[in-house]
């Protein structure tokens, strides 16, 4: 890295620092109670985002078993993809980075017992 950027670099960190030190520095002020109506707001925005940060994950997941259900697959089985994603995954909120492994588990039937032989001979999975 050039010595300019790293110079940059290190005088951001300080600003970040000094405005953090800052605002903790400042007194706290007495805060108005708050009415009902912004009490009711709050309360229906923080489900919104809980709903959100719930809900993505479900969706996402459900339309994966959709696609390997689609493509031949079953529950009880597992998808691997053998290469990044590109523009064409569908996922909601896709990593240009990782490898999947997903498995899709039928958990209306009961518990799982038993999913892969991990014997103390093999240090991997005979699933």
């Amino acid at each position: 890295m050039k010595p300019t950027i790293l110079k940059g670099l290190a005088f951001a960190a300080l600003g970040c620092v000094l405005m953090a030190t800052a605002s903790q520095a400042q007194p706290l002020q007495k805060q108005q109670p708050l009415s009902s109506e912004e009490l009711t707001r709050r309360s229906i925005q923080r489900g919104a985002v809980e709903a959100v940060v719930w809900g993505m994950p479900a969706v996402n997941f459900e339309r994966m078993l959709e696609a390997v259900i689609a493509n031949g697959g079953a529950a009880n089985q597992m998808l691997y993809w053998s290469r990044p994603v590109n523009w064409k995954d569908q996922a909601l909120t896709p990593n240009p980075n990782t490898i999947y492994f997903n498995p899709f588990f039928d958990t209306t039937k009961g518990v799982i017992e038993r999913i892969g032989d991990f014997s103390p001979a093999n240090d991997h999975c005979q699933c």
